[in-house]
Formats: C-alpha cells, sequence, structure tokens
C-alpha cells in the first residue's frame, strides 16, 4: 500500500487537496482510502511529553493504515498537521511520499477568515503555521499554494509526486532506521486493545443535519473540562474510502469539483475497524472515556439518536453550505449546491422514519444546544441511563422564549 502525505499548517488545504487527489486517484486504481490526522488525536488533556500529541497521532495512523493495509486499500491519502521538526513519518510498508504545502500569512488569513474565525484565534494560528513551516525538517519537500485555485493546486501537487515517483521505484524511500518502529504501539497500547473494545463507549447518531457531531463533541468537552482522559471520535472521519476505481494505473482523471456525497465516499465496516484499532491506541495512551458520533445507519450496541423537526434541518444544512459550523474532511454540505441540499434532507427525512432500532434511545432537541443535550446524555437520558427525554415540551417553549 503507497501512502501520500500531505502536512502543513491550517489554512494551506491539506484537507481539500488531498480528498480531492483521493477522488482523482480513485478513477484509476481499485480502493484508495483518506484520513486527516487531526481526526486521530482527539484524546485530552496531553500526556506529558505529547504536548501536541504528534506520537499519538503517529501511533493512531499506523494503526488506521494496517486495517486499510489489510482491507486491500492500494493508496491511502493522508492530511493534516504534522511534527515539522521531524523527518515525514513511514505510516505502513510500502512507498510514503511526504510534502509539506506553504502560504504566505497573507493567504492564511484570508483563508481562515473566511471559516468564521475570531481575529485573535486567527493571528496565534498563522503564526504558529507559519513558524512551523520555517523550521519542517529538510526531508519535507516544500510546495508553494500561493496565487493557485483548488484546482491548480491539486494539479501541481499530483505533478511533483509523478515527478518523484519516476526517480524512485516502489519500495524506495523507506526511512531508514525503521521510522515505523518510531511510533509503533507500545507493549501497553498492545494490550489495550481487548479492554478497548469491552469498554461501553456512548455514541450519538442522528438524521443528517440533526447535530450528532457537535453533541458528541460537547459531551467529550465535559470530561475534559474536569481533566479525566477523554477521547472523541468521529466514525464518518475514519470511514473514507472508495472501492470503485480502475486498473491501478497512477494516471489521475479530473473529477467534478461538486462534493461527493458522503455515503458514496465511505466504508463503515472499514470505519469499525478503524475505530476499534485507534481506540486501542488511546486506550493505552491513558484514556478513560470514550465519545463516538456514527452515521445513523451505523447501529452500536448502546446508541442516542437525536431528532429535530425538519425545518430545523434544513436550516442547518444551509448554515453549513455556506461554511457554518466546524470545517470537515469530507462534508457534502459545504459549497453544495440546491439539488445536492434537498439529497441530503431526502436522506434525513429517510432516516427520521426510522423506528427507534434495538439500543436507541430518541433524544429531541427542539431548540437545545450542543451542551444541554450533552448534559442531559451525561444526566441518564443517554445509553447508560433509563430515563426519558424529560419535558421536551417546555424546553421547546424554553427555546422560544
Amino acid at each position: 500500500m503507497d501512502v501520500i502525505r500531505l502536512a502543513g499548517p491550517p489554512g494551506a488545504g491539506t484537507s481539500t487537496l488531498a480528498q480531492r487527489i483521493a477522488q482523482e486517484k480513485s478513477s484509476a486504481r481499485p480502493s484508495v482510502g483518506y484520513v486527516d490526522v487531526d481526526q486521530l488525536g482527539m484524546l485530552y488533556p496531553a500526556r506529558e511529553g505529547d504536548d501536541d500529541r504528534w506520537a499519538l497521532k503517529e501511533r493512531a495512523l499506523i494503526a488506521l493504515a494496517a486495517v486499510h493495509r489489510g482491507r486491500g486499500t492500494r493508496l491511502l491519502l493522508v492530511s493534516g498537521v504534522a511534527d515539522p521538526v521531524a523527518p515525514p513519518p513511514q505510516t505502513a510498508p510500502g512507498r510514503t511520499r511526504s510534502l509539506w504545502l506553504t502560504a504566505e500569512p497573507e493567504t492564511l488569513h484570508a483563508r481562515l477568515q473566511g471559516r468564521g474565525w475570531g481575529p485573535s484565534m486567527v493571528e496565534e494560528t498563522v503564526a504558529t503555521g507559519s513558524a512551523e513551516s520555517r523550521r519542517r525538517h529538510p526531508d519535507w519537500t516544500g510546495l508553494p499554494v500561493d496565487g493557485v485555485d483548488e484546482a491548480q493546486a491539486a494539479a501541481a501537487v499530483q505533478e511533483h509526486l509523478a515527478t518523484a515517483a519516476g526517480s524512485a521505484p516502489p519500495g524506495e524511500g523507506e526511512a531508514p532506521g525503521g521510522r515505523l518502529a518510531d511510533h509503533a504501539p507500545s507493549d501497553r497500547e498492545r494490550r489495550a486493545e481487548h479492554d478497548a473494545l469491552k469498554t461501553p463507549v456512548p455514541c450519538v447518531t442522528g438524521p443528517r443535519c440533526a447535530g450528532a457531531s457537535r453533541v458528541a463533541r460537547s459531551l467529550a468537552s465535559g470530561g475534559w473540562a474536569q481533566g479525566r482522559p477523554t477521547g472523541f471520535l468521529d466514525l464518518a472521519q475514519l470511514s473514507f474510502r472508495s472501492s470503485d476505481g480502475g486498473d491501478g494505473s497512477d494516471a489521475a482523471e479530473a473529477v467534478s469539483a461538486e462534493p461527493v456525497s458522503a455515503e458514496a465516499w465511505q466504508d463503515p465496516a472499514l470505519g469499525l475497524d478503524v475505530l476499534a484499532a485507534v481506540a486501542a491506541v488511546l486506550v493505552g495512551a491513558g484514556m478513560q472515556e470514550l465519545v463516538v458520533t456514527a452515521p445513523f445507519p451505523v447501529r452500536p450496541a448502546q446508541v442516542v439518536r437525536l431528532d429535530d423537526e425538519p425545518g430545523a434541518l434544513r436550516e442547518r444544512a444551509l448554515r453549513r453550505r455556506g461554511g457554518e459550523g466546524p470545517m470537515l474532511a469530507g462534508d457534502d454540505l459545504l459549497g453544495a449546491s440546491d439539488e445536492q441540499v434537498e439529497a441530503v434532507l431526502e436522506r434525513a427525512s429517510r432516516e427520521r422514519a426510522v423506528p427507534p432500532r434495538d439500543g436507541e434511545k430518541t433524544l429531541e432537541v427542539h431548540g437545545r444546544t450542543p451542551e444541554e443535550l450533552a448534559t442531559l446524555i451525561r444526566d441518564g437520558a443517554g445509553p447508560s441511563g433509563d430515563a426519558r427525554d424529560p419535558a421536551p415540551g417546555a424546553a421547546r417553549d424554553e427555546a422560544g422564549r
């Protein structure tokens, strides 16, 4: 399995370009996967000696890559930040090609401001990212992305990778001294896999645009605020893989810039295996509690299912289309057309119509904030308690005042 690694500061476009290239490569290769490495390190408080969780993310990435390799993935695209002072990690046996995308501070400013971030957050992020780019390890190849659009940047990345591939046959360029071993799971992490699979895990789901991810993150943040090592995993973000492809050549075909539907770009069975493998790494790193958000079709044993009125779902979908909310890799609503938004809402309507499944407790949103919903789950309206959704009518009245 080959790995293409795109790193760089926030705003450089690593996730956007990696996903676009993965979709282009999937037209020629039979099985292409993608993950944003930031999704693998959401365990807080950070472990002593790994404040930025670089080592944790790399160990989790190795576990994820092993699952992909075992399931026949031929090419894995990886985006996200990386330790700038370390050489590019060797993620899996085979060929890993690594690029560090660079951009001038003005470019990063403009892109991050477009995400709706506050001025101080933008300033701090740009300063940190620019400093990391300047001091990156010389083994990282820098590629400027200023003054080009997404299609041009993707073409530049692929051209560079094709040139590098022509000068080094597959298998060459593997890290000397076993860089895989630098981030290999410890004995404690290997022993943790069995425990990780037995640990009860609250899982939040719901129809598209019900807000499951935001509520699950708020639930996890309760543990973070108390200093309890708590992990957060988004199953959809661990499931990106396309099994449709061509003859296995490296020739890239241009694809539409429009977002690919979430269900067309996800392999839930693979995602569940990845979740178990990554959870084992997090337990080995000291995790005491794990919160998961999952797409509606996935059916873990214990689930809190959110529900909301169609009008509220539509409002969230339109806000997501305009860029409001967290920037998630593979978001098929970001910049979506009217037809694509309607397709998502039709799917949400079908999911709402499904009766509650075994082990699933429904929690009405009714204008509640993610923090309020997380409190209800934590206080017993969730999978570990018998309490029912308390007074949804009262909550609706309160929200309307």
